[in-house]
């Protein structure tokens, strides 16, 4: 049985897939924001994609944003950081840049 998948029609990187998927259902209010930081930090730390440097940049500014996320608002108001709207924002305009990038997409 062949299977197609959303992020196949839209012609989605295998490499890129995971992260699509995870974002996606982050900015769909799917998982919450202790989820998709436990979920985004297991794949970017185990990821052994050798990326382009704008494809990096682009996650590389989403992981610097997960580690800034705070879930304890306590402590997001002593220390700063992002909160989960915050980080929900950062998710949406990764996809962006993503969708801009030459070379996100299967030829």
């Amino acid at each position: 049985m062949d299977k197609s998948y959303w992020w196949e029609f839209e012609g989605w990187r295998h490499e890129l897939a995971p992260y699509v998927v995870l974002v996606s259902a982050f900015i769909e209010h799917r998982l919450t924001g202790a989820e998709f930081e436990v979920m985004f930090l297991k794949l970017y730390k185990t990821d052994p994609t050798k990326w382009e440097d704008e494809l990096f940049r682009a996650l590389d500014g989403l992981f610097a944003a997960v580690d800034d996320y705070c879930a304890d608002p306590r402590i997001l108001e002593e220390v700063g950081g992002l909160d989960e709207a915050g980080m929900r924002s950062k998710g949406e305009s990764t996809l962006r840049e993503l969708r801009a990038i030459p070379g996100s997409h299967r030829l």
